[in-house]
C-alpha cells in the first residue's frame, strides 16, 4: 500500500539566537573550525 501526500512535508527550524546562548555559540564556532567532529559523530544521528 502505497500512502500519497498532498503536500511535501516540511519541518522548519528556528535559527537559534547564539547571541543569548554562549555555549551554542562556543559549539558553533568549534564545529566551523574543525569539520572532522561531525564526520566523526554523524553516525550517531
Amino acid at each position: 500500500m502505497k500512502v500519497q501526500l498532498f503536500e511535501p512535508l516540511r519541518i522548519e527550524f528556528a535559527q537559534p539566537n547564539r547571541a543569548n546562548d554562549p555555549e551554542l555559540a562556543l559549539i558553533d564556532a568549534i564545529l566551523e573550525q574543525h569539520p572532522e567532529f561531525i564526520r566523526l559523530f554523524e553516525g550517531d544521528f
